[in-house]
C-alpha cells in the first residue's frame, strides 16, 4: 500500500505541475479567441511553448501512474482521492501567480480536506 499512497501522490503532484505550467504557458501565449481559425496559431504557440511542451509531458508520466494505480486500488477510492488536486492548485496559484485566496476558497480547501480524511478512515 505505501507503493500505491507514493504513486497517488506523485500523479497529484504532476497533474498540479502540469496545470501550473499550462497557466504559464498560456499568460505567455497570451488570450486566444475560441475560432476554427485560431487552432493554427494556438497549435504552432504550443510547439514554441516550453511550458506547454513540459505540461503534456507531466500529463503523460501522471497517465502511466495512473494506470498502475488503478491496477491495485478500488476506482471509488483512486479517483476521490485526487480532490487533493484542487486544494493544491489553488495553494499553486496562491504562490507562483499570486491569486487571492477567497474565504469562501478557505472554507473549501478545510472542507476536502476533511472529505479526504474520511474517505482515507474508510479504507
Amino acid at each position: 500500500m505505501p507503493t500505491v499512497v507514493a504513486l497517488l501522490l506523485a500523479d497529484m503532484l504532476l497533474a498540479v505541475t502540469g496545470q501550473l505550467l499550462l497557466k504559464k504557458g498560456m499568460l505567455i501565449l497570451g488570450p486566444i479567441d475560441f475560432s476554427l481559425a485560431n487552432i493554427p496559431v494556438l497549435i504552432f504557440g504550443i510547439i514554441k511553448n516550453f511550458y506547454i511542451i513540459t505540461a503534456l509531458f507531466c500529463y503523460g508520466i501522471g497517465f502511466i501512474f495512473w494506470l498502475f494505480i488503478l491496477s491495485k486500488v478500488k476506482l471509488s477510492i483512486a479517483y476521490p482521492s485526487t480532490a487533493l488536486v484542487y486544494v493544491l492548485i489553488i495553494l499553486g496559484s496562491w504562490i507562483f501567480f499570486h491569486e487571492h485566496i477567497s474565504p469562501y476558497q478557505g472554507i473549501g480547501i478545510a472542507l476536502v480536506l476533511a472529505g479526504l480524511f474520511f474517505l482515507f478512515e474508510s479504507i
